[in-house]
């Protein structure tokens, strides 16, 4: 089955089960991903006898985000990113925070922010190589969170097997009476992202 995707224009894929190709463009970088090794050289291959194609080997580093592969998994990281921004703010010799905000403070929260990212530099997320199908979904709400809309706070996830592969944290939309109904609300977003 061939098929671009409906809400990524510049994500292709071809193929089902274990022949599975995906095909990502961006601007004049191709990524080329897939369970076998013989169909992607296949791919390569097609697309060299009409574009002007250098490869480039495994996939280190795409869009500011470093990968890193192993037999547990794909590491994703921005530890590049993050040293240069710690070091554009100055705060490449600041203290290292153990978490990124405080719950009673207000304002200047960059600079806790930029002190939880000095501790933690090459923090990132890992895509499991598992196999397992099932997906876990966890929301939470802080109700009347904002200060001057007293609007609540919502937070979701999703994990599909032990992989992070959503999340989002927004205000909500409309001021919540209670933190059950913040809660509800929560829960209600949550759904409507992953259906």
């Amino acid at each position: 089955m061939d098929s671009q995707c409906k809400s990524d224009y510049s994500l292709f894929s071809f193929g089902d089960g274990l022949s599975t190709i995906v095909l990502l463009v961006y601007v004049d970088d191709i990524i080329i991903a897939g369970p076998d090794n013989d169909n992607i050289k296949r791919v390569e291959a097609k697309l060299k006898a009409v574009l002007k194609l250098k490869v480039l080997g495994d996939l280190k580093l795409f869009l500011g985000l470093e990968l890193a592969k192993s037999s547990k998994g794909i590491f994703l990281s921005q530890r590049k990113y993050t040293l240069s921004l710690l070091e554009d703010t100055n705060f490449l010799g600041c203290k290292p925070a153990s978490f990124p905000m405080d719950t009673n403070l207000m304002l200047r929260a960059v600079h806790q922010i930029l002190r939880y990212l000095k501790s933690a530099p090459t923090q990132g997320i890992l895509f499991s190589a598992t196999n397992k199908f099932n997906l876990s979904v966890y929301a939470d709400a802080n109700w009347g969170s904002c200060l001057d809309t007293r609007r609540s706070t919502t937070g979701y996830c999703a994990f599909l097997s032990d992989s992070l592969v959503f999340w989002k944290s927004n205000k909500q939309a409309v001021v919540s009476r209670s933190s059950t109904e913040a809660e509800y609300r929560a829960i209600a977003n949550a759904s409507y992202e992953i259906v």
